[in-house]
């Protein structure tokens, strides 16, 4: 089936790279492409489904079993603290969307995917480069008005900024932390000119845990090598999730009895995030809350604006506060499983990606989006490949 489908070639190539393209340029939803691809992608899925053989069954039902107990977990914890299900389901879906995209990458070989992957991700960087350049020259449009057009129609940050002794704009987009994760791709994929090309536009993004891990890791594949750091990362994921708690916990005691700052006078990225991290672990008032979570789609008062918000860049603190502690287990379990058998199965690259989403998922919205749903589909869709090879 794999070869009937692949075999159309060019239209399902086509359609991938928009589906793939839409999750970065429209990671918000806000232009309604994102949410058109989806909706394609989810009818594909349900046709493959009803007409896939029962060897590939039996792995769909497990991984379907798996990723919608996580989300009825998170319906549980949103029950319990009164949440409507419709809100609890925005915060939800980037877990059902797991085998859904896993299904739906059936379409294609590994080959096939890896080939659109870096094909968006190249399209994706030169886009950005082109804002940066079109606000930097004010070529036929002024910077202010192409600043007023982004803030109205993307997610992002859009602002003026001093940048080292000239007056600049961030241009910070929804997906633009992902350069990170791309750079490793065009990394291993030896695509070096495009590799610090995506470092040069994190670095006039602003976003420097993004940039530092962009170096680093390619320096870690350098010295140890594909195999070595990918077997590291299986051990990492087991230390990691408890080294994460910690490092917020750590945050939090260092910072919160001498906090003074206002967001009033603004604050900058590294104060906004530990006011995220004082208000989120202040929010946790009963080990109720801790265990099961305050649920998907909860608010809590934040420091970082004085003010209700039910979502943050932190979205490995923001899975805890969601979905509880047995939420946050159940899931990195989970994750284990994944780059465990990406190791077994010798798919050392796609534990550097799925190494790379995760480390920067500290400090940005990476753990809960629809592209780290796609990295985890695509390595359990190789892994299956590999399996029946």
């Amino acid at each position: 089936m794999i070869q009937k489908y692949t075999s159309k070639g060019n239209c399902y190539s086509f359609f991938l790279f928009l589906f793939l393209l839409s999750l970065l340029v429209d990671s918000g939803g806000a232009l309604g492409f994102r949410n058109l691809m989806l909706t394609v992608v989810i009818l594909l899925t349900i046709i493959l489904f009803l007409n896939t053989s029962f060897k590939f069954l039996k792995e769909h039902l497990f991984l379907i079993f798996v990723c919608l107990t996580l989300a009825a977990w998170g319906a549980f914890s949103g029950t319990l603290n009164n949440i409507p299900i419709e809100k609890t389901f925005i915060f939800s879906y980037f877990l059902i969307a797991i085998p859904v995209f896993y299904i739906f990458f059936k379409l294609f070989t590994q080959e096939l995917i890896i080939s659109n992957m870096i094909l968006v991700g190249q399209v994706f960087v030169f886009s950005v480069a082109f804002v940066h350049i079109m606000v930097l020259s004010e070529f036929l449009i002024p910077a202010d008005l192409i600043i007023v057009f982004l803030l109205k129609n993307f997610d992002g940050l859009f602002h003026p900024k001093n940048f080292f002794g000239f007056d600049y704009y961030v241009i910070y987009f929804q997906a633009t932390l992902l350069f990170t994760v791309f750079s490793i791709i065009f990394y291993t994929q030896k695509k070096y000119k495009l590799y610090f090309f995506s470092l040069l536009l994190l670095f006039v993004s602003t976003s420097r845990f993004g940039l530092f891990v962009g170096i680093l890791v390619p320096i870690l594949i350098r010295f140890l090598g594909k195999r070595r750091l990918s077997k590291l990362t299986v051990y990492f994921f087991i230390f990691l999730p408890l080294l994460i708690l910690l490092l917020y916990v750590y945050v939090y005691f260092a910072n919160s009895s001498s906090w003074n700052a206002d967001p009033y006078y603004g604050l900058t990225s590294g104060e906004a995030r530990i006011a995220h991290v004082i208000s989120t672990i202040n929010s946790f008032t009963d080990i109720k809350s801790v265990i099961l979570g305050q649920g998907p789609g909860s608010e809590f008062y934040t420091l970082r604006c004085n003010c209700f918000v039910d979502n943050t860049e932190l979205s490995q603190l923001e899975f805890l506060r969601k979905f509880g502690l047995i939420g946050y287990i159940l899931f990195h379990l989970f994750l284990f499983y994944v780059v465990f058998r990406n190791n077994s199965n010798h798919l050392y690259d796609l534990n550097m990606f799925v190494l790379t989403a995760y480390v920067v998922s500290v400090s940005n919205p990476v753990l809960t989006s629809l592209i780290f749903s796609a990295l985890i589909s695509l390595s359990l869709r190789c892994q299956l490949i590999r399996a029946f090879k």
